[in-house]
């Protein structure tokens, strides 16, 4: 089988759905052959090493002193308020247009919202067309409903991080297309298990609103009153560094909270912890939730539709109503005043959940999926 991956850049730090691509790419291609078209290449080395037996492609150079003709012009394939529309133009309109124009028969997935309508948009019919969509139903724009509502039925396969969005979607669409429920695997952990003795608890995500980590930080006012001792680190970049910067000084927790900025090394990170909390006020799925849980660290996290399908409530994390930062304060206070042999039961039950979302089994769905989809193409 040939499958497609597009992304719209595998060049730079990327996020989750990055690791993703690069896990599910890879273990792929062991039987299959795999391509990964990244759309742009703003560096000429990717800041992750990517999968030896995958083949890369990229579409456009964007990096310093690309002359590409038509990077200055906005997309017009792209609706404006698609996440990640800056990546676009008219230059990259043009090579995905050829892109899809040379691709003839296999599978073309679309890793993105954006990528998701340009393959139901220009993709042959031929093909077997898939579209991924990692966020949540809620985080869609007016804009990008009114493409999806005009394109997404030419898919093949559409398909979610829960059964909560696959409903909405289903609800939405109709019987066009073939809507499947498809979680993200997280890496498989090869070190030992967190030891849970560290009085350290982590968070991890983009410095963004929707991230929830201002909350977070107002939890710990509370949570670092009884627990003095223990340290609260928040890795990530992004546009509310400063912001977060100031609420920490200001609420004079310089010694209890720390940024610790982007690290290529999380997982080891995750394993030094005892506790792993989710801030995020809305989240398609949270796979750094699943790597956590892979290092045997338990979760406390808002409920939401996509914390809310990985955590089992009181078995290897807690869940707490969302946007409540008392309840968020409790969830951690209630994981950190466990004795340590309670607290290895949920992390040994977070384990335990991660490892039937380990790599493997994502894959054989997504082989018998793309399986079933060529026969019925054909």
């Amino acid at each position: 089988m040939k499958i497609y991956f597009l992304m719209h850049t595998v060049f730079g730090p990327g996020g989750g759905v990055l690791t993703v691509l690069r896990q599910l790419a890879g273990d792929l291609a062991r039987r299959h052959d795999v391509e990964i078209v990244s759309v742009t290449r703003p560096r000429n080395d990717p800041v992750h090493p990517l999968p030896a037996n995958v083949k890369v492609r990229s579409l456009v150079d964007t990096g310093t002193g690309a002359t590409e003709v038509g990077l200055d012009r906005p997309s017009t394939l792209i609706p404006a308020d698609t996440p990640q529309y800056s990546a676009y133009s008219e230059a990259t309109d043009r090579a995905l247009e050829r892109f899809f124009a040379s691709v003839q028969d296999g599978v073309v997935v679309g890793m993105t919202p954006a990528l998701t309508l340009a393959v139901a948009r220009l993709a042959r019919p031929e093909t077997v067309r898939v579209g991924q969509m990692p966020r949540p139903f809620e985080s869609r724009r007016v804009q990008m409903f009114e493409a999806m509502d005009t394109y997404v039925p030419r898919l093949d396969a559409f398909l979610t991080l829960t059964e909560h969005d696959a409903e909405l979607y289903r609800n939405r669409f109709g019987a066009r297309p073939r809507i499947e429920v498809m979680p993200n695997a997280a890496p498989t952990w090869t070190g030992d298990p967190a030891t849970l003795l560290d009085k350290v608890v982590t968070a991890a995500g983009h410095l963004l609103p929707l991230k929830g980590f201002h909350q977070l930080i107002k939890a710990w006012v509370i949570v670092g009153r009884e627990f003095p001792d223990w340290e609260l680190r928040i890795f990530g970049t992004g546009a509310m560094e400063g912001k977060l910067r100031r609420q920490i000084a200001r609420r004079g927790l310089e010694d209890k909270v720390r940024l610790m900025g982007y690290s290529t090394r999380l997982r080891e990170e995750l394993a030094a912890s005892s506790l792993f909390v989710m801030s995020s006020l809305r989240e398609a799925y949270g796979m750094v939730v699943v790597e956590a849980m892979s290092c045997g660290v338990p979760v406390v996290a808002y409920d939401t539709p996509g914390p809310a399908s990985i955590v089992h409530d009181g078995v290897d994390g807690f869940l707490v109503p969302r946007g409540d930062v008392r309840a968020l304060a409790d969830g951690i206070g209630r994981a950190i005043r466990m004795d340590l042999a309670e607290r290895r039961l949920l992390g040994a039950a977070a384990r335990q959940n991660a490892a039937d979302r380990s790599q493997p089994a994502i894959t054989a769905r997504w082989e018998a999926l793309l399986t079933a989809l060529e026969r019925e193409k054909a």
